[in-house]
């Protein structure tokens, strides 16, 4: 006998399970999760976030200089894609002097025409080099942030 096909998304049917297997966890868990929440709505119309938001800014539009071959890695705070992880060294492997423009993504998105003016590579889980393009302004040289060796 097959199971029916639930019409919730998928790992949502597992929260019903683990909410009728142990309702006081799921009760704190719930509160847990809306304290955060609230939280958060909270920061977002503080005056800590106003500064937060304003030092973001200040940092995104400070310029660097890349070169093929050299290192960088994301600006504190201005990371906007999966890869490279916050830390990670890649290597700029080409700068464009006309930035590719992302018309793919819809108006509403964050990627509808971002300039992506910098391929960067890293290596993969096989150690194989990928590449991407990239805002440059999000990355700074990684030797800087090394004090200037490599370590």
């Amino acid at each position: 006998m097959t199971t029916p096909k639930s019409p919730l998304p998928e790992g949502l049917m597992d929260a019903v399970l683990f909410a009728t297997r142990d309702p006081e966890a799921f009760k704190t868990l719930s509160e847990t999760v809306q304290a955060q929440l609230g939280q958060r709505v909270d920061f977002v119309k503080s005056r800590a976030y106003a500064e937060l938001l304003v030092q973001r800014f200040q940092e995104f539009c400070l310029p660097n200089e890349f070169a093929p071959g050299g290192l960088a890695y994301w600006k504190p705070g201005l990371k906007n894609k999966r890869l490279p992880e916050y830390g990670q060294p890649v290597i700029v492997i080409a700068v464009l002097e006309t930035p590719v423009l992302d018309n793919e993504s819809k108006p509403s998105s964050q990627y509808y025409r971002e300039p992506l003016d910098m391929q960067i590579g890293l290596l993969d889980r096989d150690n194989e080099l990928v590449a991407y393009f990239v805002d440059s302004r999000r990355f700074a040289p990684y030797a800087a942030a090394v004090g200037g060796e490599l370590q």
